[in-house]
């Protein structure tokens, strides 16, 4: 992988894997299909109310890495999966208008982010790939009495990028002491030998 693709890591800012969910619910949020959406969710920390719906959710599931090379050559680098879940809810009582809006939710998200190259390019947070997808229709009924027929598309969808670690370097390199023992420590003494110091400037 060309060098320039990888991003290098400032601990100080959001981790790749939120900046890619934040991508993603950007472009959503441009697709007509959910021009109408009255709610956005980045966690699963509060309920899905009635009235929130239609209602879509974009999270971070989880995220897992293994080494980009050899993990005990260079700087610290890893190839990530980030897995990003989506939930999509809608109201609908007629199960097959429910079924066919839940595809096309599905293939909405789908389209938008895999046929227009903006979460490919994002400069914070570039994805090299989406490696894997699952997706699943639920139906139920929400509020109280249950009294709202609703049903959720619930899909996954696995982007794969890589992140780079620089070293902080903690023993700074400010003197190099060079001096020769020549033919062996115990001959020295017979031989000119050479001292030489070198001040680095910091």
């Amino acid at each position: 992988m060309p060098a320039a693709t990888a991003r290098v890591i400032d601990p100080v800012n959001n981790s790749l894997s939120l900046l890619i969910r934040d991508n993603i619910i950007a472009v959503l949020k441009a697709l007509p299909y959910f021009v109408n959406f009255r709610t956005w969710g980045r966690t699963k920390q509060f309920p899905v109310l009635p009235e929130s719906l239609p209602y879509c959710g974009v999270y971070l599931v989880n995220d897992g890495a293994n080494p980009d090379g050899d993990a005990n050559a260079g700087p610290p680098k890893f190839s990530v999966s980030a897995r990003i879940g989506f939930s999509v809810w809608i109201k609908n009582n007629d199960p097959d208008m429910t079924e066919n809006q839940l595809d096309g939710a599905f293939r909405a998200i789908m389209n938008g982010l895999l046929t227009v190259p903006t979460v490919y390019n994002a400069k914070n947070a570039p994805v090299e790939g989406f490696t894997r997808y699952t997706r699943s229709h639920n139906y139920g009924t929400l509020g109280t009495t249950n009294e709202c027929p609703a049903a959720e598309l619930r899909f996954e969808l696995t982007c794969f990028y890589r992140e780079y670690y620089e070293f902080v370097a903690v023993d700074d390199l400010k003197v190099v002491h060079l001096e020769t023992q020549y033919p062996s420590p115990e001959e020295a003494d017979e031989v000119q030998q050479i001292e030489a110091i070198w001040d680095i400037p910091q």
